[in-house]
């Protein structure tokens, strides 16, 4: 799967709400090293405590425990360091809602990429800036009243998904459903339509037919369309008596349900407030369902797919010119602009569809856009919903802004803090960020990185940063592993201006991981990859120009680490070998230990040596921390008051050769069956897995 088809398979408007605790206070105080960190998978901003990936939240957290003895200063107690969400802002996408009695007041039932549930956000100055509105968890936000911008309608989490309503700005929910109980069992409710000819009436088009509500939807009744199942309803603001109704019904030949569709999409007209329905007989084939129905002034419009139907004053549906993309929502302004959202940007049309803005060359914002918001502003601002930013127009679809100060959902694939304590943070499909104030402000360094670039090509869905690595004698040197599509196409990137411009290094050996900058070296760079085996340590002496091996193959280096005080003095955990040591910067390795006691080598994901004490190290692994404070001759544990992640290894069980891989999460795992080594999807090849009868764990 491609990576623009992974962020077009992302749901959005599920149910959420989960308490973040992130984030140092001072991110500074906490980075004071210039060392870096890569988050180990799954959903997380770089200081999320929360469930990530696929392993317990116990488990990340005492990966993230052992991560952290490697910045902050030995002694510091971590339990009274104060945390706080610090960003870079975005990654939080979902429905938009617009109140249109007050312009500057709009609403987001925003989740992360990989979250389950939403939460709502709400801002009064047209969508520039973000806050948190406690409430209880919804499925989805669907309307705010026209006439007062705290009343909102949503669907509440949990089954059935109950119509509800808010009266404060969705601190509180009551049901709003007496009357759809059936229609709530075979379905979620879609979006009110409130009747701007009589307040407070509303209509909600269902699977059973049109239901009304003459009491601001505390109760519904069936007013017409009986049995027929109801996509969509619009109204004309011009003409309030006439009513839309975008249905399927069944075919009127003979069929044959299971070989053929038996139903088609149609729009029905009412002049009579819904008494008498005619067919406007909108061009569908047998099957199709269009997405959204809107009534302007004199003129309805259907999207569907990456068309766009016209009608107006009783005439023939004329279709638009095609959209570049399929559209998922699109929007019309007051002033008859058509906005419509697809999977990399939004486009705007002037002429009813006849032509589309910006070209398909230049999309604009590149981001797959969910949902759509025109403000009733004098400026008829535009929010678009993205997976990666909130983004606002002000010159109704001719530029964009990120527009997401408060919403902190982007997963964060890896950290670094260089020396002058500037923080850079790797985000995927976005790039590199950078803070210079401790994560108040973040701006894009993505020069040279070959992205976003027009023409735009499509290079965005291919383009990911996996690791970022600080240079420790130099604050502007930084290194950067990206990847354009595949594990096997990863390049090297350097920045000497700390992110402002980037040259891509020649290709290093395929399945390059995390970047190591020698403390005694600018020029010595130690790098884990996959050359003729998995797990090879590997060596610059040009700042990245040129590789070398350091150990044979098939020993399965899955973990490495320098002592930062004596140079050319370094540490790999091998699967065959166990703990190995040298003192000359590769060329000859002793044994030092064997095995962490009572656990197989390869249970060990971080090693970390004291920067105060050479003789001193840490192994973090997947059952508790190790430490050895006689050059890794020996460990014992020191787990006291660490919570118990992991059951001990059982003989016999599947091991893994563990290192920094090149990609989102924080090691290589090589998973081997027993007899048969077999690689998993994008990860490098396993050939030369140790045999099966090996004893370790693989814990995830």
């Amino acid at each position: 799967m491609s990576m623009l088809e992974e962020r077009s398979n992302r749901t959005w408007g599920s149910d959420t709400g989960s308490t973040r605790n992130a984030g140092p206070a001072r991110l500074e105080e906490a980075f004071v090293m210039g060392t870096n960190v890569r988050r180990p998978g799954g959903m997380a901003m770089m200081t999320e405590t929360r469930r990530l990936g696929g392993m317990s939240m116990s488990a990340r957290i005492l990966r993230l425990g052992a991560l952290l003895l490697t910045f902050v200063p030995l002694g510091a107690p971590l339990a009274a360091q104060q945390w706080r969400p610090v960003g870079p802002p975005g990654g939080i996408f979902g429905p938009l809602a617009a109140a249109a009695s007050r312009p500057e007041t709009v609403y987001l039932l925003g989740s992360p990429s990989s979250d389950q549930q939403g939460t709502l956000y709400r801002s009064d100055d047209a969508g520039r800036s973000w806050q948190t509105v406690p409430g209880p968890l919804l499925f989805n936000l669907l309307a705010v009243d026209p006439r007062h911008a705290s009343t909102l309608f949503g669907v509440l989490a949990g089954a059935p998904h109950r119509l509800a309503k808010s009266l404060d700005g969705g601190k509180s929910w009551v049901p709003a459903d007496k009357g759809l109980a059936a229609v709530e069992a075979q379905a979620y409710p879609v979006a009110p339509v409130f009747d701007p000819g009589k307040q407070p009436r509303l209509f909600l088009p269902t699977a059973f037919g049109l239901f009304e509500s003459d009491d601001a939807g505390h109760s519904w009744a069936l007013r017409a369309l009986s049995g027929v199942f109801t996509l969509g309803f619009s109204i004309d603001p011009g003409h309030p008596s006439r009513w839309y109704a975008m249905v399927t019904l069944p075919v009127s030949s003979p069929c044959n349900p299971d070989t053929e569709s038996c139903f088609f999409a149609d729009v029905l007209e009412s002049q009579d407030h819904g008494l008498t329905w005619s067919s406007t007989h909108l061009p569908s084939a047998p099957g199709a369902v269009p997405t959204q129905l809107l009534a302007g002034a004199g003129a309805q419009y259907v999207l569907d797919g990456t068309r766009v139907l016209r009608r107006s004053e009783g005439r023939h549906w004329v279709a638009a010119t095609p959209l570049p993309l399929a559209a998922t929502r699109f929007a019309l302004a007051p002033s008859g602009l058509l906005h419509a959202a697809t999977s990399i940007g939004v486009y705007t049309s002037a002429d009813d569809g006849r032509s589309w803005l910006p070209p398909a060359t230049a999309p604009q914002p590149i981001d797959t856009i969910v949902s759509l918001a025109v403000l009733p502003d004098a400026v008829e601002t535009v929010l678009a919903s993205g997976f990666e930013e909130i983004w606002r127009s002000d010159d109704r679809g001719g530029s964009w802004l990120s527009s997401s100060a408060g919403l902190l959902g982007h997963n964060i694939d890896s950290l670094a803090v260089a020396a002058d304590s500037k923080v850079y943070a790797a985000v995927p499909f976005e790039g590199i960020f950078r803070s210079a104030d401790g994560g108040a402000a973040w701006k894009k360094r993505n020069g040279g990185l070959g992205v976003d670039l027009p023409p735009f090509t499509g290079n965005v869905a291919s383009f990911t940063v996996l690791d970022l690595s600080s240079d420790p004698h130099d604050p502007a040197t930084l290194y950067a592993t990206v990847e354009r599509g595949r594990l096997d196409h990863i390049d090297l990137a350097r920045t000497a201006n700390a992110g402002r411009s980037w040259q891509v290094l020649p290709r290093p050996p395929a399945g390059l991981g995390h970047v190591v900058v020698d403390p005694s070296s600018s020029q010595s760079l130690y790098a884990i990859g996959s050359g003729t085996a998995p797990g090879v340590l590997l060596h610059s002496g040009d700042g990245g120009g040129t590789w070398s091996q350091l150990l044979a193959d098939r020993l399965g280096v899955f973990v490495f680490a320098l002592d930062p005080q004596r140079p050319g003095t370094l540490y790999a955990w091998t699967f065959s070998r166990g703990l190995l040591k040298t003192t000359d910067g590769g060329a000859s390795w002793q044994e030092a230990a064997r095995q962490l006691p009572d656990l197989a080598s390869s249970d060990s994901d971080t090693l970390v040596v004291d920067p105060q004490d050479s003789q001193t190290l840490y192994a973090g692994t997947v059952h508790g921390v190790y430490v050895s404070h006689d050059g890794g001759a020996s460990f014992t544990a020191m787990a006291q008051g660490l919570p118990a992640v992991l059951p001990s290894p059982t003989a016999g069980s599947c091991s893994s050769i563990r290192g920094r891989r090149a990609d989102s999460t924080c090691s290589i795992r090589l998973g081997c069956s027993a007899g048969s080594p077999t690689s998993r999807p994008g990860y490098p090849s396993t050939a030369g897995c140790p045999p099966a009868s090996t004893s370790g764990t693989d814990s995830r």
